[in-house]
C-alpha cells in the first residue's frame, strides 16, 4: 500500500502540487465547478468556463499576482498559472449540463 502511494506521488513535489493532485480527484473540483457554471448560466456557452483550477497560494501583492489596489495582474497571473493552464486545456473538457 505504502509503495503504490508513494509511486502516485513521485511527480509530487510542493505543497500546491500535492494539493492540485488531491483536489484533481476529489468532487470538490467538480462542485466549484458546478457553482460557477450555476452562476453564469446566462452567459452564452462560449463564454461559460469549462475547467477550473483550485490553488492553496494566496493571490498578494507581495507575490505579485495582485496590484496595490487589489486587482489582479492578468499577465503575471497567466505566466504563473501557465502549466495549469496547458493541462486544463489539455484535458477533454467536462460535459456540460443542459
Amino acid at each position: 500500500m505504502i509503495a503504490m502511494l508513494e509511486e502516485d506521488l513521485s511527480g509530487v513535489g510542493t505543497l500546491d502540487e500535492l494539493f492540485e493532485w488531491r483536489v484533481a480527484r476529489t468532487p470538490a473540483r467538480a462542485a466549484v465547478l458546478t457553482r460557477i457554471r450555476d452562476l453564469t448560466s446566462t452567459f452564452p456557452s462560449y463564454a461559460q468556463p469549462r475547467a477550473v483550477a483550485l490553488t492553496l497560494e494566496p493571490w498578494t501583492v507581495e507575490n505579485s499576482l495582485l496590484t496595490p489596489t487589489l486587482k489582479p495582474k492578468r499577465i503575471n497571473l497567466s505566466e504563473h498559472y501557465a502549466a495549469q493552464i496547458d493541462r486544463m486545456y489539455k484535458q477533454p473538457p467536462e460535459p456540460r449540463r443542459s
